[in-house]
């Protein structure tokens, strides 16, 4: 990205100095604005901060070229009061505060999304970690969530930690659906689940590891 972006920066500026450049600075702004944007929010979505830099860095030198070619009989300061002025806190290549040129550095950088640790899973019971992650993980408020969290990612049954892809299910220990009490409730894979009912078909009480097995 850092070497396509400057070349680019670099052939579009390029024919500043010559005869054909705009001679007009609102003309100038109105032809680089839109191709500044469009770089600047194609390449936002990766860390491009200190490239963005560099280009407005590129940019400001190749204007401060073409005003000079404009006006070769005036010094620098001139050329400067002229052709610059102070947008916000940083002086800006501007016919008047309104008509300006746009600069990369003022994009804003949608940070890359950070990769999921090797040893996570949404299934693992730790819904701090997904919540920070995720803002508003769908597991945090549901009854699924609270048994997840509560039994740290495992299965009931099995003992062994749910997978992605897994069909889990919500088992009642006594037997009666309509008592919802955590207590009473318990995350088991689907076919733990089937298994479940065919060893104790009403009711089973679960003890540590898997000896109900």
């Amino acid at each position: 990205m850092s070497c396509m972006t400057e070349k680019w920066s670099r052939a579009v500026l390029r024919g500043l100095g010559s005869r054909k450049a705009p001679r007009l600075p609102d003309t100038l702004i109105k032809k680089l604005n839109p191709i500044i944007r469009g770089w600047a929010n194609y390449y936002r979505t990766i860390e491009a901060s200190r490239i963005f830099a560099r280009c407005d860095h590129i940019i400001h030198f190749q204007l401060a070229s073409w005003a000079t070619w404009q006006h070769p009989m005036k010094g620098k300061d001139w050329v400067t009061t002229k052709y610059w002025r102070k947008i916000g806190e940083r002086q800006t290549f501007a016919v008047s505060d309104e008509n300006y040129l746009r600069s990369y550095s003022k994009t804003h950088i949608i940070r890359p999304y950070p990769k999921v640790r090797g040893d996570t899973s949404p299934y693992d019971g730790n819904l701090l970690y997904w919540s920070k992650r995720l803002k508003t993980h769908p597991l945090t408020r549901t009854t699924l969530g609270k048994l997840l969290h509560k039994q740290q990612g495992k299965c009931r049954w099995c003992d062994l930690n749910f997978q992605d892809g897994d069909q889990i299910e919500i088992d009642h220990l006594d037997g009666n659906r309509m008592n919802n009490a955590i207590s009473n409730q318990v995350a088991l894979h689907l076919h733990c689940h089937d298994e479940r009912h065919a060893k104790y078909p009403e009711k089973w009480t679960h003890v540590t590891g898997i000896n109900h097995k």
